[in-house]
């Protein structure tokens, strides 16, 4: 075994027992590159990674090639889930050298860190544009022996056009108190990416992107256009039947390798779970349509069969592949359903798009082809019977299922993942009033604020693995969790929450930020090795720290009445309006927080004996970015500050720095605030 063998990340271990003499990072490796004058590999994934996996097997178990790079390289694994901060940094590394990035990522460093060459997943052998791993190693040997001077200048090129992507342009914007015009641009932008035929965006592979289908429920709420809606719904019914959508465990996939949804590439994340299930929630909320409830519902039965610890947290994640081939868990032949459904095989069958002559490499992955009620008549059934028919063969398959060689698991507990997940159950309990949504929540974040906040060090960890606490978080993990404690605070309404995510803003004003940066760093200045103060702006596969960041300290600022925060989370929001407004489809968090900022964010108290009933009841419509306090009697938190209790409680809402006057009757304010009427009268 190698020096990863005491390591407590899965994917770490995974490498345990390559013949490839590799070290974890740290300072052992950096000083053996120095004192021996070696290039550094580092070597990024994680355990769920298919590419990386093959990679693996290809290269990294074999022992010749694992005897060249012990001999010439330092060798670093990274598990990109333990160090987003170092998987950003290298990833924009590997986009300069060569456009493009992905898993597995191998970066070749100089002996102090300097990045000259990189690349994602190199074949054992030769093949179309790509050259084999060996021919990699010998290539970055060779030029580092012998063309020293060109590998330090483009190691300083490098460098310079990673100072320069961090750049962020000038921007003149100032909020202007309206929306249309600034939700129809977003849209407009949106809609040059829109794939009419089969949802989503883009005509390639396809990922959820929930975020930019939540901007687009933005700006229906904003404009009222319908053909904006449709979409959404489109989008979303597409993804429900597609084969990235797990039709019988429930849960999806990270992204699907074809335009038509078919086709998953078959890791699950928990974060796109969570995402999709407050996607879903949100949906409910401005639709009524059960089916967005029951796909809720779904997907975290999923969480909670394939994910959920014993500890209290979630995993992180599960594997592509099984025995060896990705998918081999989830596909079936045709001769293999009909052994489990027998006589009925062929009504379902055709529903699921099952074939003799398979629909994928030989076997069939299981997607909705029809519409349900409409193929219930056509096939002779009273929906409600055909209903009750395709659960019991949707049970039958999943337990036969369930008897194959399952795939690995992570069992990385990241907090900002299950923050992310906190928040989506919050969503979920204010969508469907259901209590267990509301337990499952305040457990999640007794969980996270119990085992990975440190009073003591002022710090939140990044993940617990088996019992041991990770290291550091990054940015998202801070910002994730602070969000996730005024989330619920919003229902709760118990100030231990809003508390707790003042505390973390604070250490994140003191740890990842410095006077002459206006947005927070990735990581902590507690770590000194990273190469440059990396900034996290892009919405990619969840909102960026800082997005998340903006839109906390706005709601702290409201709250708590700090114009400090107030101005800040202001002044980061126009910053990035001119980098949004050109894409809001890479920046999407950020634009429904700035469509917020551009309307005035609904600042709602109500005070008295039946408070906490009204907040509720309000809460069944959804309102981005909304912030809501609400007490029994009179209270000394800044928002309710001076309203006094009454019996039947009062209604008070501000927006714009302008109050009007309180509400007794949940109708009245409703018929003020149209949003609030329009969507709870729908559900």
């Amino acid at each position: 075994m190698n020096r990863l063998q005491n390591s407590t990340s899965p994917y770490l271990l995974q490498h345990a027992d390559n013949p490839v003499d590799w070290y974890p990072w740290g300072e052992e490796a950096f000083a053996v590159a120095k004192r021996e004058n070696k290039p550094i590999l580092v070597s990024i994934g994680y355990s769920t990674c298919h590419w990386c996996h093959v990679m693996e097997k290809e290269s990294f178990e074999d022992k010749d090639v694992a005897d060249f790079m012990n001999a010439f390289f330092v060798n670093i694994k990274v598990d990109r889930e333990e160090r987003p901060d170092l998987d950003a940094l290298y990833m924009d590394v590997c986009e300069i050298l060569t456009g493009e990035a992905g898993w597995p990522l191998n970066v070749f460093l100089t002996p102090d860190k300097k990045p000259f060459f990189a690349g994602t997943y190199f074949p054992i052998e030769q093949g179309g544009k790509r050259m084999s791993w060996f021919q990699a190693l010998q290539y970055v040997l060779y030029n580092f022996r012998e063309h020293k001077e060109n590998v330090e200048s483009q190691a300083h090129r490098v460098l310079e056009k990673m100072k320069k992507k961090q750049e962020i342009p000038d921007s003149n914007s100032k909020f202007s108190n309206g929306k249309s015009a600034l939700s129809l641009h977003f849209y407009s932008l949106l809609k040059e990416k829109f794939d009419q035929e089969f949802g989503g965006f883009g005509h390639g592979k396809k990922f959820p992107n929930t975020m930019a289908l939540e901007l687009l429920l933005h700006d229906y709420l904003n404009r009222g256009k319908e053909e904006v809606l449709n979409f959404v719904r489109f989008s979303i019914n597409k993804m429900l039947e597609g084969g990235i959508y797990d039709q019988l465990g429930g849960g999806i996939s990270r992204y699907a390798v074809d335009r038509e949804w078919k086709v998953p590439h078959f890791e699950k994340m928990l974060y796109d779970n969570a995402l999709l299930m407050s996607l879903l929630a949100k949906a409910h909320k401005v639709t009524g349509r059960r089916k967005y409830k029951l796909a809720a519902f779904d997907v975290d039965r999923f969480i909670q069969e394939n994910l959920k610890s014993e500890s209290g947290g979630y995993f992180s994640g599960i594997d592509a592949d099984s025995e060896g081939k990705e998918g081999e868990f989830y596909t079936w032949t045709y001769q293999e359903f009909e052994e489990v459904l027998g006589g009925e095989a062929d009504l379902f069958a055709q529903y699921y798009g099952v074939k003799k002559e398979s629909n994928f490499e030989g076997k069939n992955i299981l997607q909705q082809t029809t519409e349900m009620f409409s193929y219930a008549v056509e096939q002779g059934f009273e929906v409600k019977d055909f209903r009750e028919k395709l659960f019991e063969a949707r049970m039958k398959l999943l337990g036969t299922r369930n008897e194959r060689s399952k795939p690995h698991t992570d069992a990385k507990i990241i907090t900002s993942w299950n923050a992310i997940l906190g928040t989506a159950y919050t969503h979920l309990y204010t969508a469907t009033g259901e209590e267990e949504y509301f337990e499952k929540a305040k457990g999640l974040l007794k969980f996270l604020n119990e085992n990975l906040v440190s009073n003591s060090s002022q710090k939140v960890f990044r993940n617990i693995t088996h019992g041991t606490i990770g290291e550091e978080g990054v940015l998202k993990d801070y910002a994730f969790l602070a969000k996730a404690n005024l989330d619920f605070y919003h229902v709760s309404f118990d100030k231990k929450y809003l508390q707790q995510a003042d505390k973390i803003v604070q250490w994140v004003n003191a740890c990842f930020s410095d006077e002459e940066d206006l947005f927070f760093f990735d990581a902590s200045s507690r770590r000194e090795e990273d190469l440059l103060k990396r900034t996290d702006l892009a919405d990619e596969e969840m909102p960026s720290g800082n997005a998340i960041m903006a839109e906390v300290l706005l709601s702290l600022a409201n709250l708590l009445g700090n114009e400090k925060y107030r101005q800040r989370s202001e002044a980061m929001a126009l910053k990035v309006m001119a980098i949004t407004s050109t894409s809001p489809l890479n920046y999407p968090y950020w634009a429904s927080l700035l469509l917020s900022m551009e309307e005035g964010i609904p600042e709602i108290a109500l005070v008295g004996s039946n408070a906490f009933e009204k907040a509720v009841e309000l809460q069944k419509a959804w309102i981005p970015h909304f912030v809501m306090a609400a007490s029994t009697e009179e209270d000394d938190l800044p928002m309710l500050i001076g309203k006094p209790a009454e019996e039947d409680s009062l209604i008070y809402v501000c927006q714009n720095f302008s109050c009007q006057r309180p509400f007794v009757e949940i109708e009245k304010f409703r018929s003020e605030y149209s949003k609030f009427h329009v969507l709870a009268t729908k559900r």
